[in-house]
């Protein structure tokens, strides 16, 4: 299910990755396969086009390294801030099984 125009969601939680990149997690069940993106809306600033991370049924994040006007400011947003999405878009792929494998030696 897409949703064209944007949902607004509250960030619920922020993870510092390192001094350039954060992790952003929101509260919703967002229908998103492996390959696929949404377009998120900086309110007032601009909208980006970003890959989601699926953590479980009702969460997902986005990881975001501050480089442009729009990342920077995103990075400025605290918790509780709303963020806008749209999407999914683009083609997902499947992923595949586990596999074993061995190291060889030589």
């Amino acid at each position: 299910m897409s949703v064209d125009h944007p949902l607004m969601l509250p960030i619920k939680d922020i993870i510092i990755e390192n001094e350039r990149v954060k992790t952003f997690v929101f509260d919703y069940n967002f229908y998103v396969q492996p390959g696929q993106f949404c377009m998120i809306w900086i309110p007032g600033i601009d909208e980006k086009p970003f890959g989601i991370v699926k953590r479980d049924g009702f969460e997902f994040m986005i990881t975001v390294a501050a480089v442009g006007d729009a990342t920077k400011a995103l990075h400025k947003m605290k918790l509780g801030d709303h963020i806008g999405f749209r999407g999914p878009y683009g083609s997902s792929f499947s992923m595949p099984e586990k596999k074993s494998f061995s190291i060889l030696t030589g």
